[in-house]
């Protein structure tokens, strides 16, 4: 019965695993966030060398591959400026930059080869016509470099030209060629590792992305983005067999250790489909909006995909296709690698974030069946309490339940409306669940269509309640209020005109604050509007009980506040230890 207690605690998360002898294991089922690295950083990518380094490629919008270890250390930034001619592009004589997109190792992770979008720099005459996400000719746009990298000295060694705008690369299990697809020519280079050149080139569609390559690197598949199939190309004589009617827009390929399944992201569907290469039957699930990246685990239980429009990091089970977890990224997440080693889940977020996720189902604990038994039968008993404490809570009234909702003046046009009842009952319901989650809500009559609202602001103008609604934890609409519900817009007596001091500004603070005025401030939002900033704060209270808005009156914005210090050191130290960002502002 040892792990009845610390199991109870993680019952919603975890799984019974298979029975071996007389021992199962339990697993758990969550992606736990280990880390949040931010810097000078607008990752397309980010992939592992499976020994301990990780390259995040920066594209135009930084220029650097930037390089880091398992302890997210940054180890090395490396510019995507060279001399071509160095390299013996002796018709290229000036400075040049990259594009860094994507990243594949060899040698057992001795090399690095990534793949630049685009070149510019040199004469007028030179790189005049880059390619583009919408071009699609093989012959009208530049042809653009791969950089092979030595990872252990951080130099670029060698450059290889390649087709016009080449993204995605692989590298064949043999170490013998490098694959690179090229999105605007669309075509894929064949690189021989050893020679260092471009051997071939072969025509495929429009917009060719994901690449992977079989075990005993025979076949490569290639998704063609443009259109609605995948290529099957024969490595040894550079054959195609199209792979048809796959879904809308396929992105990214994986494929399972056994060489039986590809797994193909449909960014067009929102789904990841799942096609038996022995039968063609194909099975599709819905992970989220525009799934991009994805990475399979190694003993190829699990997928882990970035769904680019829902900002959200999904985990597969690959044998039923069933979410076992999903978890909020920042915004645009859009590459995701695993480290074999750790099991932790590496997600490239495009608006300057890499977050770290580790797979708590590979922290497995041993236990005795008999146990097992024991401790499922008493954490059941246990959830069936808990479930019946519930549905009293919902059954039981309150006294106010069935009283009409009386309206109060609202100060603002907009609300946010977070539930809309036929009864009273109802809302007044919906109002304590909220409350329950730490937000601050109130209820409001439409005499109109005769509904019951819970609501959770308001606001001056419908941008300031649709930009709010984005940072709430419930989903919620904006409600334009009627003129009489409204405080201000209803007429009230007319007094004389009698000139008033205007007050100093820093004395808004005092109604604002609800802080101990120590001069360090960790700021976590910077807002125009004083209800935005609340609503921020609102977010914030749920982990931060502290939290606060603060005005400066310098330069006329309300702060959300983590918390307040003492020292500077000590708001840098606590700034350390939590996942949330913000920046140290001394009042």
């Amino acid at each position: 019965m040892r792990y009845i207690l610390i199991l109870s605690l993680l019952y919603t998360n975890l799984a019974v695993g298979q029975q071996k002898d007389s021992i199962v294991y339990i697993h758990g089922k969550k992606l736990e966030l280990l880390n949040t690295i931010s810097g000078r950083i607008s990752p397309k990518s980010v992939v592992s060398n499976d020994y301990g380094l990780f390259f995040a490629q920066n594209m135009m919008y930084k220029h650097t591959i930037t390089v880091y270890n398992r302890k997210f250390e940054l180890v090395k930034t490396i510019p995507d400026n060279i001399k071509l001619g160095k390299y013996g592009f002796l018709n290229h004589t000036g400075n040049y930059r990259g594009a860094p997109v994507e990243c594949t190792f060899s040698h057992e992770g001795k090399y690095a080869w990534v793949s630049n979008y685009e070149m510019t720099g040199g004469s007028s005459s030179e790189f005049s016509k880059p390619g583009c996400d919408a071009c699609n000719s093989a012959t009208k746009y530049d042809s653009s470099y791969v950089y092979k990298i030595n990872t252990r000295t951080f130099e670029i060694e060698k450059v290889i030209i390649v087709g016009a705008v080449p993204k995605y690369m692989a590298t064949t299990p043999d170490n013998k060629k490098i694959l690179v697809s090229n999105w605007s020519s669309g075509d894929l280079s064949v690189i021989d590792t050893e020679l260092n050149k471009e051997i071939k080139r072969i025509k495929l569609d429009a917009y060719p992305r994901g690449i992977v390559v079989d075990a005993k690197s025979e076949f490569a598949y290639v998704a063609i983005m443009g259109r609605r199939k995948v290529a099957k190309l024969n490595l040894g004589n550079y054959t195609i067999e199209w792979l048809d009617d796959i879904g809308r827009n396929p992105r990214h390929l994986c494929l399972s250790p056994d060489g039986k399944m590809l797994y193909i992201s449909l960014n067009g569907e929102g789904k990841i489909a799942k096609l038996d290469l022995e039968t063609r039957k194909i099975v599709k699930k819905k992970t989220g909006r525009l799934p991009r990246s994805m990475d399979i685990s190694k003993d190829g239980k699990f997928l882990y995909v970035v769904n680019y429009g829902s900002n959200e990091l999904t985990k597969l089970e690959t044998a039923t296709m069933k979410i076992i977890a999903t978890s909020k990224t920042k915004s645009k997440p859009i590459g995701v690698t695993v480290d074999h080693r750790t099991k932790n889940v590496w997600t490239a977020c495009y608006s300057g974030r890499i977050m770290v996720f580790h797979d708590t189902y590979y922290d497995s604990i041993p236990i005795n069946i008999t146990e097992r038994d024991e401790m499922l039968a008493a954490l059941a008993k246990k959830e069936l309490e808990r479930k019946k404490e519930r549905e009293n809570r919902q059954i039981k009234p309150s006294k106010h339940s069935n009283k009409p909702i009386k309206n109060e003046l609202i100060d603002g046009q907009f609300i946010l409306v977070s539930g809309s009842f036929e009864t009273s009952e109802g809302a007044r319901r919906r109002l304590r669940e909220l409350k329950r989650k730490g937000i601050k809500a109130k209820l409001y009559y439409n005499k109109k269509n005769n509904r019951n609202y819970a609501y959770i602001g308001s606001y001056k103008t419908r941008a300031e309640a649709v930009q709010s609604a984005k940072n709430q934890a419930v989903d919620s609409w904006a409600f334009r209020l009627p003129k009489e519900a409204q405080l201000g817009a209803v007429k009230e007596k007319k007094y004389e005109d009698v000139f008033v001091e205007k007050e100093p500004k820093k004395i808004i603070n005092e109604a604002i604050e609800a802080s101990s005025n120590l001069p360090f401030l960790i700021v976590s939002g910077s807002f125009s509007s004083k209800s935005n900033a609340k609503a921020r704060v609102r977010v914030l209270k749920r982990e931060f009980k502290d939290a606060f808005v603060y005005y400066n009156s310098k330069n006329e914005k309300y702060y959300a506040i983590l918390g307040d210090f003492e020292t500077k050191e000590t708001a840098r130290l606590f700034l350390k230890t939590t996942k949330e960002e913000g920046w140290i502002f001394k009042r």
